[in-house]
């Protein structure tokens, strides 16, 4: 009489135990990579709320760094120039609006133009009639970021972006 045993699924299994460990890596920076290309995103869009800026001027100071312990998301502090607030010329000056909520804010005595690097900003004279001139700005990305609450808000979304995609993996 002969007796034949599977042992083919206790492989399989023992086989999957074996590279738990190197599985868990793989699954962990497929989900930091997931968490760092959508952050950015959920980032901006948060801006956006708040603040009267084109998508395209946020993704320009917004950056991401990632390594295989953490996702960082970094804003850049240069500040941005009311002009990308909406500005605009009118009869009675320039008028931007900063903040979505906030009213538009008229500057008389100002007027946009092209400054010596090419970049097209709000200016107003200092005292002479022609020279020196001054750029206005608003505020940076970077201190969007730091603004009251948002950091928190994004911590609990980076949080539930990685375990939603951490679980997802895991199913695969």
């Amino acid at each position: 009489m002969t007796v034949k045993f599977d042992i083919s699924n206790a492989r399989r299994t023992a086989d999957f135990l074996r590279n738990i460990p190197k599985n868990l890596e793989v699954l962990q920076a497929r989900a930091r990579a997931t968490l760092a290309r959508r952050i950015a995103v959920e980032a901006r869009r948060d801006i956006q709320t708040e603040y009267n800026l084109p998508a395209a001027r946020v993704n320009e100071d917004i950056s991401v760094r990632q390594t295989s312990e953490f996702v960082e998301l970094v804003g850049k502090h240069r500040p941005i120039g009311r002009i990308n607030f909406g500005g605009s010329q009118g009869n009675k000056g320039v008028t931007y609006q900063i903040s979505k909520t906030g009213p538009r804010k008229t500057m008389s005595h100002s007027f946009i133009a092209r400054g010596l690097s090419g970049n097209t900003q709000i200016f107003s004279r200092i005292g002479k009639p022609r020279l020196p001139i001054r750029a206005y700005y608003g505020p940076s990305v970077a201190q969007m970021l730091r603004k009251e609450g948002r950091p928190e808000r994004l911590a609990e979304l980076a949080l539930a972006i990685f375990s939603t995609e951490t679980d997802r993996l895991k199913k695969i």
